[in-house]
């Protein structure tokens, strides 16, 4: 059920917070949509689920400004019809 799916939105990750969070987020079955210029950085996170047999449910969107946030939050809607979690 899609509505039942939390859909989390995070914006730039780091080696810290952000990238526990989407574990976590990622480990519950979640969705998690990244906006990062540096998608190697999600490598760690994705290795670490696979080495726990987890196939995680996310996508990597091309980095937000003022003038793109619509378009994102449009996709988001389009494909999710919400967005739970924005970080």
């Amino acid at each position: 059920n899609q509505m039942s799916l939390i859909v989390a939105l995070i914006i730039g990750t780091s080696d810290g917070l952000e990238d526990e969070i989407a574990y976590q987020l990622l480990k519950k079955g979640n969705c998690v949509l990244f906006c990062s210029q540096e998608g190697n950085k999600l490598e760690t996170i994705i290795q670490k689920l696979n080495a726990e047999e987890i196939e995680p449910k996310f996508s990597v969107l091309d980095p937000i400004d003022t003038t793109t946030v619509g378009s994102v939050v449009g996709q988001i809607n389009e494909q999710f019809g919400k967005l739970d979690i924005l970080i």
